[in-house]
């Protein structure tokens, strides 16, 4: 079993319909999920002490996805269809000596 963590960040104001979109999607039986939650951040914490780092963004209203798979493999095939492919772009180090 793994868990799965999806970092939604939504636009504000868009809350509620992203919410109500979220309730609309729905994995099949049999594909691998056993359980899913939707979590929003809390924006006062009560206490310091449990802000040990920060998932949130100024420009956006944050939620985490938070779904327990059999594994990663059936998470891909049940939404890695609705992933885009990561695109790692490596740049030359730029190793030029300038001399004045």
């Amino acid at each position: 079993m793994v868990t799965v963590l999806v970092h939604w960040l939504i636009r504000q104001g868009k809350e509620e319909a992203f919410k109500a979109r979220w309730r609309q999607m729905i994995i099949g039986e049999g594909a691998g999920l056993y359980r899913e939650i939707l979590t929003e951040l809390d924006q006062e914490i009560p206490n310091p002490k449990f802000h040990s780092f920060s998932l949130g963004d100024p420009f956006y209203s944050t939620f985490i996805n938070i779904g327990i798979w059999d594994s990663v493999g059936h998470f891909d095939r049940a939404v890695g269809k609705y992933i885009p492919e990561v695109q790692i772009v490596e740049k030359a180090a730029d190793r030029s000596i300038r001399s004045n």
